[in-house]
């Protein structure tokens, strides 16, 4: 009889075992899902709104292009804006990132001839940002200070023939209200305006240049302007960069010669 409830004993200790197991198993396997599991599936959801957001924004930076260029005044578009079920905050900052550009005049030395604020639109979600800003279609990882640029600016720069150098720079100024929204909006982007701010109409006007940009997106700024001055063959470039300004100073040839045709345009555009 001991020996049958020795026995008896062993299997209920068995059964008791097996349950622990597998109650530890299954809590076990929550605590993954719980640790592992939610977090990626928000990445995964968060990515995909993102992707959405900036196929959006895509759509809206050639819009704003279109509607920048030539002289047209008054022309309108409408763009809604989608980014999910309010995740994520798109921002349109009218007074934010600034350019200044110098040219020299008689006496060598460089007058400001235009300076503004140039605006952007952008959209955040975690630490994901993209963003709308004079011409040019950005992204970043606010960790960093790293930025990239997916689509140029309308600014050009090449050799017109051995020796001038033609530099058209197209700035897209952003105005109206500052705001932030999540969800759905509609936004109205309308040309207020086209305005020549310097043109060399054929005959070059300056031998030095200065453009300083001031920028969340300061290094995709001086990323663009290395790879146009570098594919120019410029030997007179100093680039000078920090988390949100860049500098560039362009001399072209260097002989005290005018000999680059500078050509400035502003078109405003109001958003609202």
């Amino acid at each position: 009889m001991r020996f049958k409830a020795f026995i008896y004993d062993e299997e209920g200790t068995s059964e008791v075992i097996g349950y622990l197991l597998v109650f530890m198993i299954i809590t076990a396997s929550i605590g993954i899902i719980m640790v592992f599991g939610i977090p990626t599936i928000d990445t995964a959801r968060e990515s995909l709104t993102f992707q959405k957001a900036e196929n959006n924004f895509e759509n809206i930076h050639t819009n704003i292009q279109d509607l920048s260029r030539g002289s047209t005044t008054g022309s309108g578009i409408s763009e809604e804006i989608l980014i999910g079920s309010g995740e994520g905050m798109v921002r349109v900052l009218p007074t934010s990132g600034e350019i200044t550009i110098r040219k020299n005049n008689s006496n060598g030395d460089l007058d400001k001839v235009y300076n503004g604020s140039v605006g952007n639109i952008n959209y955040q979600i975690g630490n994901q940002v993209i963003g709308i800003e004079n011409g040019g279609f950005f992204s970043k990882n606010i960790d960093s200070d790293l930025s990239y640029i997916s689509s140029n600016p309308r600014f050009t720069i090449f050799y017109e023939n051995e020796s001038d150098l033609f530099i058209n720079l197209h700035i897209i100024n952003l105005k109206g209200d500052e705001q932030g929204f999540d969800g759905e909006r509609e936004l109205t982007f309308h040309n207020e305006g086209f305005t020549i701010i310097t043109e060399s109409e054929g005959v070059a006007n300056c031998k030095e240049i200065s453009i300083e940009i001031e920028s969340d997106f300061a290094y995709a700024w001086a990323g663009f302007f290395e790879r146009e001055l570098n594919e120019s063959d410029i030997n007179h470039l100093n680039l000078d960069e920090n988390k949100e300004e860049v500098t560039i100073n362009i001399v072209n040839s260097g002989d005290n010669v005018e000999d680059i045709k500078l050509n400035i345009y502003e078109t405003k555009i109001y958003v609202d």
